[in-house]
């Protein structure tokens, strides 16, 4: 599975492999090298926001 991710020197982004979570990888356009941040897990909610506060 691929993730987003931006590079720090030209902010592009570009799709990177989630493996490469932790290590660095080198930036397609500008060569340069930025470090992949692990992706959030578990992801948010879809749309949390229009269910609300939970009930009590």
């Amino acid at each position: 599975m691929s993730v987003i991710a931006q590079c720090g020197s030209c902010q592009k982004r570009f799709k990177a492999e989630e493996k490469l979570a932790g290590k660095n990888v080198k930036c397609p356009q500008c060569g340069g090298v930025t470090r992949m941040s692990f992706p959030a897990w578990p992801p948010p909610p879809w749309r949390s926001w229009e269910f609300g506060p939970p009930t009590p």
